[in-house]
């Protein structure tokens, strides 16, 4: 029989069941996250200041970075040293450090495309070329994550930028200009997330 000679209703209703099944699944998700997204509500553990190798910098803000601006990845806190007055966050000058939080599993490789993808967007390829071994030498440091886990990238004048994993210091990188670069990725012009970086920068933009 031609398609065409088909009863209609052959046709409209499978549709409609179809589209009955899909809105039952998106109200099933939303539920979900309904119920699970207040109980993943800001650590809140971050103190209001820290002590790095003698230098005291303060908590300057924080924030959660969320996936499609829903679902919570991680809680951040920026912490920083004295900033000169017509000085910038991402000053060589400026100590500072970033505490993340994690509070769903993720891969390594995840976390090294992320990076990736945005210093391609804030920086020319021929730019980045420069920075390259240093981008993969931190990288190739990097560890899945599980929820609870904690990063924290660190920054002294002099003395470089490292990255530790629950505590642990597994790589430092002697090279002030490439703290900027990396610390740009939440900090700098088009940025992770334009929200998020306006959350770890209040402090000190009301001061």
């Amino acid at each position: 029989m031609p398609l065409k000679s088909w009863p209609q209703t052959r046709w409209i209703e499978p549709h409609r069941h179809v589209r009955s099944v899909r809105r039952t699944a998106l109200h099933l998700c939303f539920a979900i996250l309904c119920v699970f997204i207040p109980a993943l509500a800001p650590a809140g553990d971050f103190p209001p200041g820290i002590t790095l190798e003698k230098e005291r910098l303060a908590l300057v803000g924080d924030g959660t970075a969320r996936y499609a601006r829903i679902i919570p990845v991680y809680d951040i806190a920026l912490y920083a040293g004295a900033i000169p007055e017509s000085g910038h966050l991402l000053d060589p000058g400026v100590p500072k450090r970033l505490d993340i939080i994690y509070r769903v599993p993720i891969r390594a490789g995840d976390l090294s495309r992320a990076a990736e993808k945005i210093l391609s967007r804030q920086h020319p390829k021929d730019d980045l070329e420069h920075w390259w071994s240093r981008i993969n030498a931190l990288h190739d440091s990097y560890r899945d994550v599980q929820t609870g886990d904690r990063y924290t990238l660190s920054y002294l004048p002099q003395r470089g930028v490292w990255l530790e994993y629950n505590g642990e210091r597994i790589i430092s990188l002697q090279d002030d200009d490439f703290a900027a670069l990396y610390f740009g990725i939440w900090l700098g012009d088009k940025p992770l997330s334009e929200s998020l970086r306006l959350q770890l920068i209040s402090g000190w933009e009301s001061s």
